[in-house]
C-alpha cells in the first residue's frame, strides 16, 4: 500500500492489544523488534489489520 501522506510504501501489519499491556503495531513480515507502541494502556483484547508508514510515522486502519 502507498502512504496517502508521503507517497512512500507502507508495511502491512497488525494492531494488537491484550487488555494487560498497551496497543502495539506488529509487522506481518520481518523481525518483531520492528514493533510500534501506539498506546501504553488498553482495556480489552483487540486485533486489527493496519498499515504503517515508517517515513511519516502514520498507521492506517480500515474500519
Amino acid at each position: 500500500m502507498i502512504c496517502p501522506y508521503c507517497q512512500q510504501g507502507m508495511q502491512k501489519g497488525e494492531l494488537t492489544g491484550d487488555g494487560r499491556r498497551g496497543i502495539t503495531w506488529w509487522p506481518l513480515d520481518g523481525p518483531s523488534w520492528n514493533r510500534v507502541i501506539v498506546a501504553k494502556n488498553a482495556l480489552s483484547q483487540s486485533r486489527a489489520e493496519a498499515f504503517y508508514c515508517e517515513s511519516c510515522k502514520k498507521i492506517l486502519i480500515d474500519v
